[in-house]
């Protein structure tokens, strides 16, 4: 009987993205009162515990994500609206 096949380093890179995408929403909502009252309805980008932009369109949001040279899919961000859970 064989063994469960052992975790490459690609996939282990790939869940360690996750865990620290996952991080970085649940910073957005144990943050997201005082993010709101400082970039209200602004959208912003959250990566390994910090804010790293804000804007007030996603397409500006997007282009600071990778002037930071950050991939946007590895970043939390989120849109500041009150009583929002849009995310994205």
């Amino acid at each position: 009987m064989k063994g469960a096949p052992h975790p490459t380093s690609d996939m282990i890179a790939e869940f360690e993205l996750l865990e620290q995408f996952d991080r970085d929403q649940r910073y957005i909502d144990e943050h997201y009162e005082e993010l709101w009252k400082r970039y209200p309805n602004c959208w912003i980008a959250v990566y390994q515990g910090k804010l790293i932009a804000f804007a007030t369109t996603i397409e500006t949001l997007l282009a600071r994500i990778e002037q930071n040279r950050l991939q946007p899919e590895n970043v939390a961000r989120r849109r500041l609206e009150k009583d929002s859970d849009l995310i994205l």
